[in-house]
């Protein structure tokens, strides 16, 4: 959890750049235009990448799919969360522990800047 919490920290410096030079190649008639679409990429870049671990691991990882299992060796290796009471899987513990990441990294990184 903690390396893809700076993973996505990273990412983020590179998204803001990445949707500033995109927006500078588009030609806007009016500083307003410019303003609203570099508001708009901003936040898609950030939403996708600050959320998508969220959303895998509370849709994806434990559904046990086996097109998202990787075959090391003839054995298929899932993804899966890990084992709760009931004996079904439990992804609660798993998604608690990235957000709680989430946020403390997010605020390590703004303390820096």
């Amino acid at each position: 959890a903690g390396l893809n919490s700076a993973f996505i920290a990273a990412m983020s410096l590179l998204w803001a750049s990445l949707a500033r030079v995109l927006n500078d190649l588009e030609v806007h008639r009016t500083d307003t235009a410019y303003e609203d679409q570099l508001i708009l990429k901003t936040f898609a870049f950030q939403f996708a990448n600050n959320f998508a671990s969220l959303f895998y691991i509370a849709f994806v990882q434990g559904t046990r799919l086996p097109l998202l299992g990787i075959s090391l060796g003839g054995t298929l290796v899932r993804d899966e969360c890990p084992v709760g009471a009931d004996g079904a899987p439990d992804c609660i513990q798993a998604l608690a522990a990235q957000t709680l990441t989430l946020v403390i990294i997010r605020q390590g990184v703004r303390q820096v800047q």
